[in-house]
């Protein structure tokens, strides 16, 4: 059973464990590249999630320049386990109990995977630049 925990000033530790065992996942969720871990705080949501007591993700759903932009990360040695699924079907549930228009996010070309995910998920295609695919929901 998955625990969404939503982030407030006394848990950022939890965001501090994800990142900090998250490795190759990184590479590719590269939001906390130029954020300090405290941004979360200003977010519509934001949720560390755990399978029992294990932290297997981060999600938010962020406000940015007049647009909702959806913020998706597994643990690499997590994914191909249908989490994917499961979060995203909570962050479209709660940007619908939010009365959110539109949902944005970006993903690496490469990331195949990703891609299908959320294309299944009814997002579209907006456009591509610099290796990163745009979509809109």
């Amino acid at each position: 059973m998955l625990e969404f925990v939503s982030l407030n000033n006394s848990n950022l530790d939890l965001l501090d464990n994800f990142l900090n065992n998250a490795g190759g996942s990184l590479d590719t969720f590269r939001y906390f590249e130029t954020r300090k871990a405290e941004v979360v705080l200003e977010h519509l949501v934001s949720y560390v999630i755990k399978d029992d007591s294990r932290i297997i993700g981060y999600c938010h759903l962020e406000n940015d320049s007049g647009k909702t932009w959806l913020g998706l990360c597994i643990l690499e040695k997590e994914t191909g386990k249908g989490y994917g699924k499961l979060i995203l079907n909570k962050l479209i549930s709660v940007s619908e109990k939010l009365k959110v228009e539109s949902i944005y996010l970006s993903v690496d070309l490469n990331n195949l995977t990703a891609i299908k995910l959320y294309e299944n998920f009814n997002f579209k295609f907006q456009f591509q630049k610099n290796g990163v695919c745009y979509y809109k929901k």
